[in-house]
C-alpha cells in the first residue's frame, strides 16, 4: 500500500469515527430530551395515579363513616325514643314495673299513674325578647307522677332500685319512704316509691 493509499484509508478511518460520534451525539441531543420528557411524564403519570388511589381511599373512608354514622344513628334514635318515647306508653309502663316486681320477688300492692301539669311557658312579648337559648326549639316533655307500693324484704328493695335505675326509659325517682319493722317482725314491709318519667308531646 502507497502512502497516499495509508493517507487515504486513515482520512476514511477518521471520517467514519467522526460520522460515528457526530451520529452519537446528534442521536443524544435529539433523544435524551424526549427521554426526560418521558421520565417526566412516567413521573406525573405515578403522582397521578397515586393521588387517585390517595383519593379513592378517602371516598372508601367516607362511606365507610357514614355507615356507621347511619347504624349508629339508628341505634340511638332506638334508644332515645325508649328513654323518651312519643306517647304515654302506659301498657309497655306497667309491663316494666311488674318486670321489675318479678325479678326483684317484690308484688306490687298499688300503683297510681297521673299526668303532672307543667305551667306554661308565657309567650315572649315586645318588651321582653327572648333569650337565645329560647330561640331553639326543643321537644316538649310532659311528666307522668307513677305512685306504686310494693312488698318485700329489706334485702330485696336495693334490687327493685337498680332495676329501675338500669331501665332504658328515664325514670327519676323522688321520694322513698317505708311502712313496717326491719326487725324481722310478721309484718311484711312495705315501700312506697314516687318516680317521675317523661314522654314527648
Amino acid at each position: 500500500m502507497t502512502p497516499s493509499q495509508r493517507e487515504i484509508a486513515g482520512r476514511n478511518g477518521i471520517l467514519t469515527v467522526g460520522l460515528i460520534l457526530a451520529l452519537i451525539l446528534l442521536s443524544w441531543l435529539l433523544v435524551w430530551p424526549g427521554y426526560k420528557d418521558l421520565r417526566a411524564e412516567q413521573q406525573n403519570l405515578a403522582n397521578t395515579q397515586a393521588i387517585r388511589d390517595e383519593r379513592a381511599q378517602s371516598l372508601n373512608d367516607i362511606s365507610k363513616l357514614v355507615n356507621t354514622y347511619n347504624s349508629k344513628k339508628k341505634e340511638l334514635t332506638v334508644i332515645f325514643e325508649r328513654a323518651l318515647p312519643q306517647s304515654p306508653q302506659v301498657p309497655q309502663l306497667l309491663s316494666d314495673l311488674e318486670q321489675f316486681s318479678e325479678q326483684s320477688q317484690m308484688p306490687i300492692s298499688s300503683i297510681k299513674i297521673t299526668e303532672v301539669a307543667e305551667p306554661g311557658v308565657q309567650p315572649a312579648t315586645e318588651e321582653t325578647p327572648p333569650s337565645v337559648e329560647k330561640v331553639f326549639t326543643m321537644p316538649k316533655l310532659v311528666k307522668e307522677k307513677i305512685e306504686v307500693s310494693i312488698l318485700g324484704p329489706y334485702t330485696s328493695f336495693p334490687l327493685f332500685l337498680e332495676l329501675v335505675e338500669k331501665n332504658l326509659r328515664v325514670f327519676d325517682i323522688q321520694q322513698v319512704n317505708s311502712e313496717g319493722s326491719p326487725s324481722g317482725a310478721n309484718e311484711v314491709p312495705k315501700f312506697n316509691l314516687t318516680i317521675y318519667t317523661y314522654y314527648q308531646e
